[in-house]
């Protein structure tokens, strides 16, 4: 990971916040909390799924910037922002892959 993330939370700052993010939803934050938010070791850099949503699309938004007609930063993050679109697991594109889905389908799967 080359970005340097200063800001780092407690766990319990981040479960208050993604307690309220998901309406009181204890299963949804315990999951984010540990499969999603992005930590190293008992480190965590996120907050709440929106600042993963803004990571995500920040990355995106980088690597369209490659093909023509790329999707902006503003535009990633709107579909992203709660929950509107998944992105694949690493699992999920291995699959593809398998299949032999050419990466450049990939993109419309998003969008």
């Amino acid at each position: 990971m080359n970005e340097k993330f200063e800001k780092k939370f407690t766990k319990d700052e981040i479960k208050k916040a993604t307690l309220e993010y998901f309406n009181g939803d204890e299963l949804a934050t315990d999951v984010w909390m540990k499969k999603y938010c992005l930590k190293d070791n008992d480190d965590f850099f996120e907050l709440t799924p929106d600042d993963m949503h803004k990571r995500i699309a920040k990355e995106l938004s980088r690597i369209e910037k490659k093909y023509p007609n790329p999707i902006n930063e503003n535009d990633i993050y709107d579909s992203l922002k709660n929950f509107k679109r998944i992105v694949k697991t690493s699992k999920q594109a291995n699959k593809q892959t398998s299949l032999q889905i050419p990466k450049s389908i990939w993109r419309l799967v998003l969008f």
